[in-house]
């Protein structure tokens, strides 16, 4: 992959991932606090990229990488907790793309 300008019409573009995700998780409790923390492995089984205006799909693998791992933690209260992943792996093939590794953060709900 090479970076090229995207002519003036397009407006945004988007690269999205559909991937499943196994974590394994360490946690802490002290009722109701608790703190979490772990690895993860991911297998991306879809990617696509979305420009807007004028609005156009694309759903080539865009050389993201099929298989990351990463650290994830989460620290909370009852059953609301924030997280944080950060991925150890590239998110795309080597020399195919921009060397970079992913990450989220968010709110998240448990049971």
């Amino acid at each position: 992959i090479h970076p090229y300008a995207l002519d003036r019409d397009y407006k945004k573009s988007k690269l999205s991932t559909f991937s499943f995700t196994v974590p394994l998780m360490l946690e802490f409790s002290s009722r109701p606090f608790f703190f979490s923390a772990g690895v993860y492995g991911d297998m991306v089984v879809g990617t696509h990229t979305k420009y807007k205006k004028p609005k156009h799909k694309d759903k080539s693998s865009h050389n993201v990488g099929m298989f990351h791992a990463g650290l994830s933690a989460r620290i909370g209260f009852k059953g609301v907790y924030v997280f944080g992943n950060y991925g150890l792996t590239p998110l795309f093939k080597k020399d195919k793309g921009p060397e970079t590794n992913p990450f989220s953060f968010g709110v998240g709900f448990g049971f």
